[in-house]
């Protein structure tokens, strides 16, 4: 994905070049409901309400931002208690020459490698609750959980 815009996402689609909004285009198209909304806001500070979302995802696109851990709190800001949040991005590998290899590649690219503890560390450390995550070659999946009951902490994090 080359030309990225700054922050910027549409519903499903976050980038510059023009056959990526004509495909957003025909998403819409194609997936249009009255419970179906495509938004372009910035991903650092989501145009919602806190605890708005019963769930929340980012599938293979956190690798692509400058600030991956401004768009978690904001993944996490939004999400409802009891609410769900799923995030699919890089996985860095435990062998020192494999992440080396990956990260070298992805620098070239212009995204980011995730070792196995940034993302499920920064569930934790959002108070978010029942933490999964899966390995998968180069890529990993993470879930978890807020619970219905959020803390003092909790909400003062969410600020």
């Amino acid at each position: 994905m080359a030309a990225l815009a700054r922050h910027q996402i549409d519903g499903c689609v976050r980038n510059d070049d023009p056959t990526v909004f004509a495909q957003g285009e025909r998403a819409v198209r194609d997936n249009s409901s009255a419970r179906a909304v495509y938004m372009r806001g910035d991903a650092l500070d989501l145009p919602f309400n806190n605890r708005a979302f019963d769930a929340v995802s980012c599938f293979a696109a956190l690798h692509l931002v400058p600030e991956p851990l401004g768009l978690l709190h904001e993944m996490v800001r939004v999400l409802a208690p009891g609410g769900r949040i799923a995030v699919m991005t890089t996985y860095g590998r435990e062998s020192f020459l494999v992440r080396k290899g990956l990260e070298l590649g992805a620098a070239i690219c212009g995204v980011r490698v995730f070792d196995r503890t940034t993302v499920p560390t920064f569930f934790a450390a959002a108070g978010l609750v029942d933490i999964e995550q899966q390995l998968r070659g180069i890529s990993q999946f993470v879930v978890a959980r807020r619970p219905k009951q959020v803390s003092e902490f909790g909400r003062w994090r969410a600020r």
